[in-house]
């Protein structure tokens, strides 16, 4: 059983030789990975195919790949949400873009995408200085802008803006209840997204 995995291949992982067995009999075996690394990986995890590679190697592969407007340049950091890569806008801006958020194409620019595709939209609407619109522009901003001073609390969380247009959130959450300069747009659960069911007008006291 200790040998029957040696010197067989599991996506990018070799298995060299038989490692450990913990505890619970589970077994453990020493892996080579092609980007030079050697792991310790649970034999069932290679057979069943949940383990492929060393997993620092992953973090490398989407450098130079492109994402809708964005380039990614480098590697950033992981945290428990996930690898994250600093990425270059055909605008020229640089931000950091979850790894996730680039490959399920969520995020495909600094901001600009969204900001293009409403600017050109904005003479259908006329609601270009509206309140409504403004509270629609500091979403995407603090959410695909890292130079937003609050963009860390946000983007930087992996929290989107669900709309993709500004006609879709006007016509989620309609206009913002009088006097108008008292509300704003709130989420009812702070790790969620910008989006209908997680959305209300509200002034500090959550009133609406």
């Amino acid at each position: 059983m200790k040998n029957e995995l040696i010197n067989k291949e599991f996506g990018k992982l070799k298995v060299l030789e038989y490692s450990h067995r913990n505890k619970y009999g589970t077994l453990y075996f020493k892996c080579h990975c092609k980007c030079g690394n050697v792991t310790i990986v649970r034999g069932n995890d290679l057979k069943r195919g949940n383990t492929k590679s060393c997993g620092e190697c992953f973090k490398f592969e989407m450098i130079d790949n492109k994402f809708g407007r964005l380039t990614v340049l480098k590697y950033s950091h992981k945290d428990k949400y996930g690898f994250h890569y600093e990425c270059k806008c055909k605008c020229g801006n640089k931000i950091i873009v979850r790894g996730s958020s680039l490959i399920e194409e969520n995020t495909k620019s600094c901001g600009c995408l969204n900001r293009d595709i409403n600017r050109k939209k904005s003479t259908k609407h006329g609601k270009h200085n509206t309140p409504e619109y403004i509270t629609w522009q500091n979403m995407n901003q603090r959410c695909y802008n890292s130079k937003h001073n609050s963009y860390k609390n946000y983007g930087g969380r992996g929290i989107q803006v669900r709309w993709k247009s500004f006609e879709e959130f006007y016509k989620d959450m309609e206009e913002k209840p009088e006097p108008k300069g008292l509300y704003s747009i709130e989420r009812k659960d702070s790790n969620g997204h910008y989006c209908k069911d997680n959305c209300i007008w509200a002034t500090k006291n959550r009133a609406k």
